[in-house]
């Protein structure tokens, strides 16, 4: 299973952001890779090719020789692999492939010159299915080995921000909160190294994929529906820098979250209460019930109408009898007042 990479995330949730982000196309699309690797079938354009140019018997050449023949087999067949070409072209999914082979070929300690000759050999596979593949390339990042991090980030935003614009809504659920801070902290992200791409002279390669955000995500206007449901206020990325125009960075309203929370609160205090009473009123119905139409009820009925009866009884005598103690103890006392003032 193919893991998400957000190491730029800085938050105590970032496992559960991880753990929404498995469910976005991008890592289905990684785990039918992952899939399609373990079959290893005899091809014949797969041996002639990986084993001319992978010869050896140290365990890096074996290891590199075993991946290109898997990946020769899923260029064989991307045509047959559900949801990886669209009607018109596969070169979308190849960007894609390329990010995921390049964290399998990281994996593998090999010198520059075998990973070279293993990606010459794909390079040659793919000539042989030019016609069927039009416009997808094999990329060897190898050669950008020092910024491809970057590189795998800016790419896989793009992939990963399609999906996820549509799951948040105006009123915020519990995991449109999570795919903002992700956005959020994406942008913090994005702002420390796109400072890095300057307008003219020689710019590292991922400069290429962030002049890709403005007409992908501004001209498309998808950025800003984002910003409102998200409750996001532009801020300045550094302290004494103005706000940025196209990709400011990020701050959530200090007292959305605060709500929210208050109004969980008052739910699950409702709730606790609910599931408290609930079962009450159901005894005292049933107990009701069994009460009034019950044989055994009529009899306790009859038995405490008599006892009512007696307790009147009892009460009114008591009362009578509290009666005649009052006045006696009146007399009593008018009698000793008397006493003292003329005796």
């Amino acid at each position: 299973m193919s893991e998400p990479n957000i190491d730029y995330y800085v938050g105590d949730d970032k496992d559960k952001i991880k753990g929404l982000l498995k469910k976005v196309t991008l890592y289905k699309l990684y785990n039918t890779l992952e899939n399609e690797l373990k079959i290893i079938p005899e091809v014949q354009i797969c041996n002639q090719e990986c084993g001319a140019k992978l010869q050896g018997n140290s365990s890096d050449v074996s290891e590199l020789l075993k991946l290109c023949k898997g990946i020769c087999n899923i260029i064989s067949k991307v045509k047959n692999i559900d949801g990886f070409c669209s009607e018109k072209s596969c070169s979308r999914s190849f960007i894609y492939m390329n990010i995921w082979l390049y964290e399998h070929v990281k994996k593998i300690k090999a010198s520059d010159s075998v990973i070279n000759n293993f990606y010459a050999a794909l390079e040659s596979i793919m000539k042989t299915y030019a016609s069927e593949l039009k416009q997808c390339n094999i990329t060897n990042y190898n050669e950008y080995e020092n910024v491809f991090i970057h590189m795998k980030y800016l790419i896989e935003f793009l992939h990963i921000y399609e999906d996820i614009k549509n799951e948040i809504s105006a009123d915020l659920s519990a995991e449109g909160q999570l795919y903002c801070s992700y956005i959020k902290e994406f942008f913090k992200y994005y702002n420390k190294i796109e400072g890095s791409c300057p307008s003219a002279g020689t710019k590292p390669i991922y400069c290429n994929v962030i002049g890709m955000y403005k007409p992908t995500l501004i001209n498309a206007r998808t950025i800003d529906s984002i910003y409102n449901k998200c409750k996001f206020d532009k801020i300045p990325c550094e302290s004494d820098s103005p706000v940025k125009k196209d990709f400011p960075c990020l701050e959530i309203k200090d007292n959305l979250f605060k709500n929210q929370s208050q109004s969980g609160n008052i739910r699950n205090i409702a709730s606790t209460l609910n599931t408290a009473i609930l079962p009450f009123i159901s005894i005292s119905g049933i107990s009701l019930i069994f009460y009034k139409f019950t044989p055994l009820g009529s009899y306790l009925r009859t038995r405490l109408r008599r006892k009512k009866n007696i307790n009147t009884n009892t009460h009114e005598e008591k009362y009578n009898n509290l009666e005649n103690i009052s006045e006696i103890q009146g007399n009593y006392t008018d009698n000793i007042n008397y006493n003292i003032m003329y005796k």
